[in-house]
């Protein structure tokens, strides 16, 4: 029988705002905005961004749907140019991942389709024949299969890179109320369920971790850190958390966000983006260590020393 744990986050090490007068900020993460990205150059022509929704990243760049603009845009790292990878209309909820061999899967719960996008030419197929019903959330695991959050059925199920289905993710993950984020990650699968106000953590096949906080309303998108972590945000209350495998739940953000909406989170092994769609920004965040002494080889960040 898998091991099951619940994490309630009724305390643990939460990052106070910096500067709070009477408390002392206690070691741990915290959230620094760098900076917004309204726009870019596509063609000489300053394009701003109208309703960016779903979010991936890679050694190329930023990868976003734009629902205004009915349009999937990288936003080249060298650069910091637009191009336009294939124009498309999709809803609002629309979740995009990449497989790292030019190939996109999007999923889109209104329609109920899962697709497949070439890179390169900007051509859309059908991935599979037997969709989810309302595939919520999108992931690849390391095996290169395609790993896909049915939010209308409650399960998170896998299909092989030809889109023949082959089985829910772990036979032991008990029903979920919903699927709003999918992580893969090595051997991990996390999954934010928004219903139940819960995250789930698959290794290995088997369901280990289940992560709640007092706090939680909608748990929502997942990024990874690319520091051991994964960031979750409560799409409900705007507000920011960190988890790892050991625990406990970390308070990233104690108060909301300066954002209208978070329609999706995705992180590049550096920095964190946040998409708000409804102010059609995409927002640039770090994390950093807040109140913790620098360990030998490390700067006051975390970050390893060059």
């Amino acid at each position: 029988m898998a091991l099951l744990l619940v994490l309630l986050g009724l305390g643990g090490c939460a990052a106070l705002p910096p500067g709070q007068a009477g408390e002392a900020a206690p070691c741990g993460w915290a959230v620094e905005e760098w900076r917004s990205i309204d726009g870019g150059y596509l063609d000489e022509r300053f394009v701003r961004l109208r309703q960016p929704v779903a979010l991936d990243a890679d050694i190329e760049g930023l990868w976003f749907y734009d629902a205004g603009h009915d349009s999937i845009f990288l936003l080249e790292a060298v650069s910091d140019r637009l191009r336009r990878v294939a124009t498309l209309s999709a809803s609002r909820e629309v979740r995009l991942r990449l497989d790292g061999v030019g190939q996109l899967y999007l999923a889109d719960p209104r329609a109920g389709s899962l697709l497949r996008l070439d890179t390169v030419t900007g051509e859309a197929q059908s991935f599979t024949r037997e969709s989810p019903l309302a595939p919520t959330a999108v992931a690849l695991d390391r095996l290169g299969r395609v790993l896909v959050g049915d939010g209308q059925a409650g399960r998170v199920v896998a299909y092989n890179s030809h889109g023949g289905f082959e089985a829910p993710v772990a036979d032991d993950l008990p029903p979920l109320g919903g699927v709003a984020g999918l992580l893969a990650r090595d051997e991990q699968l996390w999954i934010a369920d928004p219903v139940e106000r819960r995250v789930h953590l698959v290794e290995a096949g088997r369901a280990r971790v289940v992560f709640t906080h007092a706090a939680w309303v909608s748990p929502g998108p997942l990024a990874d850190d690319g520091r051991g972590g994964v960031v979750m945000a409560d799409t409900a209350t705007r507000t920011l958390y960190r988890l790892t495998a050991e625990g406990p739940v970390e308070v990233l953000t104690p108060v909301p966000l300066d954002v209208q909406r978070i329609d999706d989170l995705v992180g590049d092994g550096r920095e964190i983006y946040l998409a708000d769609g409804a102010r059609g920004q995409i927002r640039v965040l770090d994390l950093v260590l807040r109140g913790c002494p620098a360990a030998p080889g490390e700067d006051a960040t975390g970050d390893d020393i060059p």
